[in-house]
């Protein structure tokens, strides 16, 4: 039902009835609605990507771009992050300093005063993963771990075995150390 006031369309001036009555009908159709749209429309902190940017050109690629993200004395020099990483391996990679240092030679070398987890990750990068229990022989089960001889944890790498997770299970179970699996 057409309500007896007309409405001016914002777009391009022309006198129409709003649909189903209601005011807040701002275009005539669809096509001025997203030419206004397009044109102006809605701006604001919920709309970052129509707010109002400085254009400039990538210092890469040399497009241009609307340096939305900007703020403070932070300015938005790149078009994308592929350009970013573009200068970011000529200019501050190759300066980086890598001293390589690994084991003690490493300043958060922590000894045998390394925690579980730490102590499992440094045996991995030793022996590798486990392909094959030591106690059953098998060798086409799902998962194989690293099981401690002596439960004293310490970085001697003799004092490991490869073992599937029933036998890890029951190898700690016979040496009193019951873990909540």
């Amino acid at each position: 039902m057409k309500t007896k006031t007309q409405l001016v369309c914002e777009q391009c001036n022309k006198k129409f009835y709003p649909i189903s009555g209601s005011l807040k009908q701002r275009f005539c159709s669809k096509k001025c609605g997203y030419a206004g749209r397009e044109t102006g429309g809605k701006k604001g902190k919920h709309y970052p990507h129509l707010q109002r940017a400085e254009v400039r050109k990538c210092l890469v690629c040399g497009k241009e771009f609307r340096a939305v993200k900007d703020f403070g004395k932070r300015k938005q020099k790149y078009c994308s992050h592929k350009c970013y990483e573009v200068i970011w391996k000529q200019r501050i990679e190759p300066n980086m300093v890598r001293t390589g240092a690994t084991n003690e030679k490493n300043h958060s070398w922590k000894g045998d005063k390394v925690g579980y987890h730490g102590l499992h990750h440094w045996i991995y990068r030793n022996l590798g993963a486990p392909q094959k229990c030591e106690i059953c022989g098998a060798t086409k089960k799902q998962k194989y771990e690293w099981a401690n001889k002596d439960h004293k944890y310490k970085r001697n790498l003799k004092d490991w075995l490869r073992l599937c997770t029933t036998c890890h299970r029951n190898y700690d179970y016979k040496h009193n150390l019951k873990r909540n699996y």
